[in-house]
């Protein structure tokens, strides 16, 4: 996906078509998300987006799965407002599973 972003600004600069400014910082912030992951030390990085990844599939596929897709209930709940660090909102989430022995 990267490589293609890269490629298609690059033939776009080739043949003289207008590239904005924005997908030129949105081309060189993957490039250096890209690198930072591939480094020893985005280790940590990859492995905190792996977790995030994680726990998004345990929402889809919990029974709060219906309540993310908008317009599927009347409880609509969007992450996107959850994520908005300038609110400083509190998310409590429980996980509970059974073990079968």
């Amino acid at each position: 996906m990267i490589e293609q972003f890269k490629i298609d600004v690059s033939n776009k600069e080739h043949v003289g078509e207008y590239v904005s400014g924005g997908d030129k910082r949105r081309l060189s912030a993957l490039l250096g998300l890209y690198e930072e992951l591939n480094s020893p030390q985005g280790k940590g990085l990859l492995e905190q987006i792996n977790g995030l990844v994680s726990n998004c599939r345990t929402l889809i596929m919990s029974s709060y799965g219906d309540w993310l897709a908008k317009g599927e209930t009347p409880y609509h709940i969007n992450l996107f407002e959850f994520a908005d660090f300038q609110k400083k909102n509190m998310l409590c989430y429980s996980h509970l599973t059974t073990r079968r022995k």
